[in-house]
């Protein structure tokens, strides 16, 4: 496998078209596929975030506890009661760094949301994550957080930007309706 590199030939089942490629139309075939498996391993070296939207949340001893998860719409009059329940994924290499981390209520354009003092919505702290006892050596480490918020925001397009490190890992989009369409059940809010 030498020339394909170690990432790319861990990433491959063993039945993958690389260790058998018989012509060079399969080869050449074989090493772009390749190069899409680097991209994806590559991409597995950098800290993720998981967001999801709920109406409540808790974070205990690393588990995810959700309550009405999955929205993407909130309707009636504000404020509005919701839950960001993130799962951050650290790379192994990551382990014991304190990295800050930012999470922004934007418009759908990118402005800031300013709430009633003026400023904008934006929470702020730091994570860590170390490597407990017995976790297999190039694990992802994990870091649960429930962010319970309460948002006197009129209707519109909005999106949380997460941040770690001053990099933007994700962003999950809500929007605020005045009213439901007739016939919706299960509205959230």
């Amino acid at each position: 496998m030498g020339d394909l590199g170690v990432d790319a030939y861990n990433y491959l089942s063993h039945d993958c078209p690389l260790r058998s490629s018989a012509s060079t139309h399969a080869r050449h075939d074989s090493l772009a596929f390749a190069d899409r498996c680097r991209i994806r391993v590559n991409q597995l070296s950098r800290p993720r975030a998981i967001v999801l939207l709920c109406d409540a949340a808790q974070a205990i001893n690393g588990k995810l506890f959700i309550l009405g998860g999955g929205w993407s719409k909130v309707w009636g009059p504000g404020p509005y009661n919701m839950a960001i329940a993130v799962q951050l994924l650290l790379p192994w290499n990551e382990a014991n760094q304190r990295k800050k981390l930012e999470i922004s209520l934007v418009t759908n354009d990118g402005e800031p949301v300013v709430g009633p003092d003026g400023k904008p919505i934006v929470i702020t702290g730091e994570v860590e994550a170390g490597r407990p006892p017995g976790i297999r050596q190039g694990s992802d480490l994990e870091v649960a957080l429930a962010l319970n918020v309460t948002l006197p925001i009129p209707p519109g397009q909005y999106r949380w930007n997460l941040e770690l490190a001053e990099d933007l890992l994700t962003a999950v989009a809500f929007e605020v309706l005045t009213a439901p369409p007739s016939g919706v059940q299960g509205v959230p809010g």
